[in-house]
């Protein structure tokens, strides 16, 4: 049973052969970059992994894939942002001086304002104040 996870971020590779043989595995699709993932993955002249879309992940693969791309280039670094098929789902990925992270998200709410509208507030007081609504609602608790 797989779980839809959509994946949006970069990885800066530095190693010049390292940046060579990831593309060289995106471009024939071997592991562990196999299927390349419906063409998720991106390498510039400059080393950037982009990195952009959808799939069922089954067994941290994009984890794992980042634990690839940081063992062959220490020195990458990057950060993939991924959001699960649950809304309260949401991680990222960090690749740093420190390996690869994986870091839970948490919403926050923040106070912005208090909101008012005089209009639907006006609205709202003349409904609870007419008398045909409040005969209406009397009689069909009648019936």
């Amino acid at each position: 049973m797989g779980y839809e996870t959509y994946y949006d971020g970069q990885i800066q590779l530095k190693d010049s052969k390292s940046i060579k043989i990831i593309k060289y595995l995106i471009k024939e699709e071997e592991p562990p970059f196999n299927e390349n993932y419906y063409g998720m993955f991106r390498v510039d002249e400059n080393g950037m992994i982009d990195i952009s879309g959808g799939w069922r992940n089954y067994e941290e693969e994009m984890e794992k894939i980042c634990l690839f791309i940081k063992s062959l280039d220490e020195n990458a670094e990057g950060e993939i942002k991924c959001d699960g098929e649950d809304s309260f789902d949401f991680w990222k990925i960090d690749l740093n001086e420190n390996g690869v992270e994986i870091l839970r998200g948490e919403i926050t709410y923040e106070f912005d304002m208090d909101y008012s509208d005089e209009k639907m507030e006006e609205k709202a007081k003349s409904i609870m104040n007419d008398k045909e609504i409040t005969k209406k609602l009397i009689l069909s608790e009648l019936i």
